[in-house]
């Protein structure tokens, strides 16, 4: 049997002090019900702990903590957690400047009933392509400055992404036309079920012929060289871009959740779209959630 912390080592009498209150605090118990969930079910943790005092004023605190993540928590209660993946969840007892593992419960999480969906390169450029489209209607609609596509996107998936180019012409009235090159990388991943993503290395540039130099110099009015400017590097194109994204993303989510599902993940390799896709059962979800949660 382990020596007890309040051992003749300890002749601090901060430390003496702590060991012996950790002494006295026990795990008596902390399950997991049920303890083995496929993603986006629950279960609940119930813990009770003896020996220890949390009254307001105490330097003792116990913790709850996962994945890098911790909380305080009461000497009895319990917690709904949805893990979607495999997590050790841990109590201890913290009274400076010692801290002691009371226990620990792991709540296995079972991926056998998800399913591996990917979608081809070639499908994911028609997506883009149609949602291009739509939005230079919406660009063409909304503002002055006319939008023409110069030559068709490119679309390129590898496991950093999906890289789209954009070469489009922009028309303006008794001016020179500039030429607009837009070039992102759209990271994709879930989280909780959900679609995420960023446009990363966004860059758009505005060219115009090189012959329009001196034309540009000597009649272009400054205030229309900043809305151009504003237009098309930072302003409404990128806007629209993420408003294309976050469709076609909600989208996904619909299709999935009609057929009783939620995303859990999304990666993307060569020449492919991965999506990861799991039941979700939202009447099991709700009498979860019912759970209580005490000693938070």
């Amino acid at each position: 049997m382990p020596a007890p912390l309040s051992d003749a080592l300890f002749e601090n009498e901060g430390i003496k002090e702590a060991a012996e209150t950790l002494d006295r605090v026990q795990c008596e118990s902390f399950t997991a019900s049920p303890d083995h969930i496929s993603p986006f079910q629950r279960s609940v943790l119930t813990w009770r702990v003896t020996g220890a005092d949390t009254t307001p004023g105490s330097r003792l605190r116990l913790q709850l903590s996962w994945l890098g993540s911790r909380m305080t928590v009461g000497a009895q209660g319990s917690r709904s957690v949805a893990p979607i993946a495999t997590t050790g969840y841990l109590l201890t007892a913290h009274y400076p400047p010692l801290s002691k593992v009371l226990c620990s419960q792991r709540v296995e999480v079972d991926t056998d009933s998800c399913k591996a969906i990917g979608i081809s390169e070639h499908i994911v450029s028609g997506l883009i392509a149609g949602a291009i489209d739509d939005f230079m209607d919406k660009l063409n609609a909304d503002g002055n400055i006319r939008f023409r596509r110069k030559r068709p996107e490119s679309v390129e998936i590898d496991q950093s992404g999906i890289h789209i180019k954009v070469s489009l012409e922009v028309k303006l009235d008794d001016l020179p036309n500039p030429d607009l090159y837009v070039e992102t990388t759209l990271r994709l991943w879930a989280e909780n079920g959900e679609p995420k993503y960023a446009l990363n290395n966004y860059n758009a540039d505005l060219n115009f012929p090189w012959w329009a130099d001196l034309v540009i110099l000597s009649s272009l009015p400054g205030w229309l060289f900043s809305a151009i400017a504003d237009e098309v590097v930072e302003g409404t194109i990128r806007h629209r871009l993420a408003t294309v994204i976050e469709d076609f993303l909600t989208m996904l989510e619909n299709i999935t959740g009609s057929i009783g599902h939620r995303i859990l993940s999304i990666t993307t390799d060569t020449d492919l779209l991965n999506f990861t896709i799991c039941p979700h059962d939202e009447k099991d979800q709700e009498v979860a959630l019912e759970a209580p949660s005490i000693g938070e």
